[in-house]
């Protein structure tokens, strides 16, 4: 049976998982359940740029934009937050604090037109796309040919943390960006059985997985991920260490550190 409906959200109840590349660690989540269902569609509009905004280009040099919306023939922007009134961070639509540990927001994102470079960076303003270990920086901001992708991405906001979208225009079209978002905000808790999480991480247990684009060390996503839950993630283990990655959560599941935050079912 699919542990996801027909957005890609999970379903009530089942499981998520959200893995970071750079530390082997992993965040597994009961999705108790999902508020604002059956309206999970979100048309954000134009793109987060302002008219006047000055974009650089992959050629050199910088222009500004002319329009709302509007990113320029062979251009790119910096990492882009969401703006929305009302909400918490109203620079940042989908950040909230760590005091918000029961909540996190899997989102879908999808611009127009669709070959619109789009990349991610966790936190904002850290380019993760790496080739040759630390060697080569990719990005949808730089010119060579890795580490975006083109008109969506799907990723999962933790609390404490802003992300930052770029967008980038290899064309030789000026483009007017849309943005729509399909998301869950989901509540959540962590589930207190250090075997089904080990199961859950070997793959052999239903879950919805999300691996985030996160292959460097940054302090920012470690405190954070300490800060909301009182922990860094679940290393992920190999099925021959099955007894020793039990033992671990276990100890991480009765940390006092944990238990404090009042994040377990």
């Amino acid at each position: 049976m699919a542990v996801t409906d027909k957005y890609g959200l999970v379903k009530d109840n089942e499981l998520l998982t959200v893995y970071y590349p750079n530390t082997n660690k992993a965040m597994v989540f009961r999705v108790i359940s999902r508020q604002n269902k059956e309206f999970e569609t979100f048309n954000y509009g134009e793109a987060p740029i302002l008219a006047g905004e000055v974009l650089n280009s992959y050629d050199g040099g910088a222009n500004p934009a002319t329009l709302n919306g509007e990113l320029l023939s062979r251009s790119y922007t910096a990492g882009k937050k969401f703006p929305l009134n009302d909400v918490w961070d109203t620079t940042d639509m989908w950040f909230v604090p760590y005091t918000w540990n029961d909540r996190v927001f899997h989102v879908k994102m999808k611009v127009t037109p669709g070959f619109t470079r789009v990349g991610l960076q966790i936190p904002m303003g850290v380019n993760q796309s790496r080739f040759q270990k630390e060697r080569v920086v990719g990005g949808a901001n730089y010119q060579n040919g890795f580490g975006y992708n083109f008109g969506e991405i799907e990723t999962v906001f933790f609390p404490e943390m802003h992300y930052g979208f770029v967008f980038g225009n290899d064309t030789n079209l000026n483009l007017k960006l849309g943005v729509e978002f399909v998301y869950g905000e989901y509540i959540v808790k962590i589930p207190n059985s250090a075997s089904l999480i080990f199961d859950v991480l070997s793959k052999s247990y239903p879950c919805h997985w999300v691996g985030l684009p996160v292959t460097t060390a940054d302090s920012t996503i470690t405190q954070g991920l300490k800060k909301t839950w009182g922990f860094d993630g679940f290393s992920v283990y190999p099925n021959l260490k099955r007894d020793q990655a039990i033992k671990e959560y276990g100890a991480i599941l009765s940390s006092p550190d944990v238990v404090s935050k009042g994040v377990l079912m």
